[in-house]
């Protein structure tokens, strides 16, 4: 039986309304697997933040329905939603997101402190992401001592930690020179080879969309085309 983690049913979603009304997804249709890289790609205002908003639960859909691991989103509370994120979904941004006081083992340490973990739970988890990034070297450094290569792989330790059943990426080499965003991309690649890890991965660049097992490119918040670059077969959408 196949195992989809995450369905999305045709859900829309609109911001503003009567004639300021501008329809970010319109009717979106899609299924991911898990263990899948799954990138999503297309020109601006198409629809791919809000998107990642949907799958972070950070929005919800005007229409439709995200479901993840067969919690449908939309029917769960403001508090409920922060729980399934902070346990269930780890987020990867363009810029880092660390807090600059604190050392490389601290930010990493975050998502768990917020969740109550117990202390001596939270020092093997954190000390297992930054070995899984390579970056246990660098423990007790701030990001202002990191490259943004190393800050980049703390941010994605930091997402790690959780034990996630997805990980979402916006953007994670758009700050970075085109060798460190490779390294970034092939340590997400390898993660999710080693471990299942689903990941959904946002990007205007076809070069690093490239890295995922599908890559769907969306326009006028409808998915329009559909490859699997490492088998080079497309199919279109009417």
């Amino acid at each position: 039986m196949t195992d989809i983690l995450i369905k999305i049913e045709d859900a829309t979603k609109d911001f503003g309304s009567g004639a300021n009304k501008v329809r970010a997804l319109d009717g979106l249709h899609l299924a991911i697997l898990r263990g899948e890289f799954v990138s999503i790609t297309g020109p601006s205002g198409s629809g791919k933040s809000t998107l990642l908003n949907l799958l972070a639960g950070l929005d919800t859909p005007t229409s439709g329905d995200v479901i993840i691991e067969g919690s449908r989103l939309s029917t769960m509370s403001d508090d409920a939603l922060t729980i399934f994120r902070r346990r269930h979904v780890g987020i990867v941004f363009q810029f880092f997101n660390l807090l600059p006081t604190l050392t490389a083992v601290e930010n990493v340490a975050l998502p768990l402190r917020a969740d109550g973990v117990p202390r001596r739970e939270i020092v093997e988890r954190v000390v297992r992401a930054l070995d899984l990034v390579s970056m246990g070297h660098r423990a007790g450094h701030r990001p202002g001592e990191l490259s943004g290569g190393e800050m980049q792989r703390v941010a994605i330790a930091r997402a790690l930690v959780i034990d996630p059943v997805l990980l979402l990426a916006d953007e994670p080499t758009g700050n970075l020179d085109s060798k460190m965003g490779q390294d970034v991309l092939e340590l997400i690649k390898s993660t999710s080879e080693q471990t299942g890890l689903t990941v959904v991965l946002v990007t205007h660049d076809l070069r690093a969309a490239a890295y995922g097992d599908r890559m769907i490119t969306l326009r006028d918040g409808r998915a329009v085309d559909e490859v699997s670059p490492h088998i080079s077969s497309t199919v279109k959408n009417a």
